[in-house]
């Protein structure tokens, strides 16, 4: 998973985008399998996971990495990812 953010960093990549990257074109994980992995991710990665800084959620898109954890980067919306 890290590998596939890395890979696609700044870029807000949505649950169905991660899924087909981590599993291809598979039916059989649920979306709730997502959820666990990331959270184990981020347990593994950030000083706090409860506040993530470099494996953000965007409400209602997805998830974006930012690599140098630049706090609310993923809050300021489209145009922040793009710088």
């Amino acid at each position: 998973m890290l590998k596939v953010f890395v890979t696609h960093a700044m870029t807000v990549l949505t649950r169905a985008q991660l899924l087909e990257k981590l599993h291809g074109n598979s039916e059989a994980h649920r979306n709730r399998s997502l959820d666990v992995s990331i959270w184990r991710l981020r347990r593994l990665i950030e000083v706090d996971p409860s506040e993530p800084r470099y494996v953000q959620t965007v409400w209602g898109r997805g998830y974006v990495f930012v690599p140098d954890g630049e706090i609310g980067a993923a809050e300021r919306g489209p145009a922040a990812l793009a710088e």
